[in-house]
């Protein structure tokens, strides 16, 4: 599993990368927008800075995605997609 280490003002924060077991994130696509994250009940995506600056959604409870793939179907960047095989 990948970690990114996020500054947040005096806080380090290590939270996972960029994919759960359905979904995966290109960061280079992502506008940051925010949309998958609204669009998650679950609370699997989080809209982080790296260091003021660039902005990208950033995968922080990978264990709550249940692959509903409603976060994929709102980016309107296709930013990002289902990971073949996911079962859904």
């Amino acid at each position: 599993m990948f970690f990114n280490i996020v500054l947040r003002g005096n806080e380090i924060m290590r939270m996972r990368s960029l994919h759960t077991e359905h979904v995966a994130l290109n960061r280079t696509a992502c506008e940051a927008c925010g949309r998958c994250v609204e669009a998650c009940s679950r609370g699997v995506l989080k809209v982080i800075s790296m260091l003021g600056l660039h902005k990208h959604a950033l995968v922080k409870s990978a264990e709550l995605c249940t692959g509903c793939l409603k976060c994929v179907r709102a980016c309107p960047q296709g930013a990002l997609y289902s990971i073949q095989g996911s079962g859904k």
